[in-house]
């Protein structure tokens, strides 16, 4: 100890002699030390533990791809949903989501910018994800006439409502429209890596879908229980030899069509 001391007492000196090396030195302990703080919250939230949704290793997304045009991920028409959910055995639930900004505007507060995504009334089902309040999307909630609801994330129930559960079933405005709030995510959940502020449903008119080659729809499945990935890939590219057949104007012969599945685990933490 007493070495020690001695030690420490001629460190003291020697950094009082030298104030520019030693700010120098404490500088770069105190970034080394707040870079690696910061990689290892990212590398738990996204490595280490699990996505915050049941079984993730279960969930796929799907695009489209044409090869002879170098688009080898590509979003799905509405159409085009609609032929997964009733040609493809292998997945158990298909949702789509389409990204967007809306205005927030009313309670008495400055309007807000917020980054929202809607999304098929089945998402939160398939995700495994129960709202912390309220409740999540009911199954015609996303039919022509019936998307006047939203969700809030956890963040802007805090912020703009100061976590009062008396907002569920208030109507709110927004981008000038009145919706309905039916529930608030869990404050751990996040979609995408991506915050995301509100939820809405997307809604498709299946009597009148967009045309085939419109194609805006991030698409999400759920693997049945014991369907491998390649299984489900199997599964996939025999759909797209069926479409392709069945609309040729949409998927010429020397287009390279195909549907790709890829793990959403992979999707999140790949890169």
């Amino acid at each position: 100890m007493a070495s020690l001391l001695r030690d420490l007492r001629y460190a003291g000196r020697m950094m009082r002699r030298n104030p520019g090396v030693t700010a120098a030195v404490l500088l770069c302990l105190a970034l080394s030390i707040g870079a690696n703080t910061a990689v290892f919250s990212v590398v738990n939230a996204v490595l280490l533990r699990d996505l915050p949704y049941r079984d993730p290793a279960r969930i796929v997304m799907v695009w489209n791809r044409f090869l002879g045009q170098d688009q080898p991920r590509l979003e799905l028409s509405d159409l085009e949903l609609m032929d997964l959910r009733e040609q493809v055995q292998s997945l158990a639930d298909v949702a789509a989501t389409r990204p967007g900004l809306f205005n927030l505007t009313g309670d008495g507060d400055d309007p807000e910018l917020l980054v929202g995504v809607r999304v098929s009334a089945n998402l939160f089902q398939l995700l495994g994800v129960e709202a912390a309040v309220g409740r999540t999307f009911l199954p015609e909630e996303d039919d022509p006439g019936r998307g006047d609801v939203a969700i809030l994330s956890h963040g802007l129930y805090e912020r703009r409502f100061n976590s009062d559960p008396s907002v569920i079933g208030r109507k709110v405005l927004i981008s000038d429209k009145a919706y309905t709030v039916v529930g608030v995510t869990p404050p751990d959940f996040y979609f995408r890596r991506k915050p995301r502020d509100l939820w809405l449903p997307l809604v498709v008119d299946r009597a009148e879908p967009t045309p085939r080659d419109e194609r805006y729809l991030e698409v999400y499945a759920r693997l049945k229980p014991g369907v491998t990935l390649e299984r489900a890939q199997a599964d996939l590219d025999g759909v797209a030899r069926r479409l392709a057949t069945a609309n040729p104007g949409a998927y010429p012969p020397d287009s390279g069509y195909g549907l790709t599945l890829t793990s959403y685990p992979e999707e999140v933490v790949g890169t």
